[in-house]
């Protein structure tokens, strides 16, 4: 029997990406929380201490980039993988501090193997 996993944390607003990426996790064997945007992100992150937040950065109310300045005032440590539209996902990545990123459209097998390696290190 495994030991209890820490969650893979995904925070989009858009209810179909969200649902696609938390099913494709769980079917990988992943424990997963979703949130629709960075407060509720916040919520789970004070309670459950994710090992990953799988992280979009254009949402309403508490966007990608607040949420990760929250976290830090608040000094909550939880690696970012940045999820985000156009070619500007590296550089959203980098303002936030995230330790990776993949541009959507994206390849449901790039997300895997992103998250895979992310929790390993």
């Amino acid at each position: 029997m495994q030991s209890p996993q820490r969650p893979v944390l995904v925070v989009d607003d858009d209810d179909a990406i969200r649902d696609v990426v938390v099913a494709l996790l769980i079917l990988e064997g992943f424990a997963v929380r979703e949130a629709a945007d960075g407060l509720q992100a916040l919520a789970v992150v004070e309670a459950e201490h994710p090992s990953l937040i799988v992280l979009d950065m254009q949402m309403p109310g508490l966007d990608g980039w607040g949420l990760a300045r929250e976290l830090r005032a608040r000094g909550l440590t939880a690696p970012i993988l940045v999820m985000t539209a156009g070619k500007n996902a590296e550089r959203a990545a980098r303002e936030v501090g995230a330790v990776g990123f993949v541009a959507k459209p994206f390849q449901l097998d790039d997300i895997v193997s992103k998250v895979e390696s992310l929790r390993a290190a």
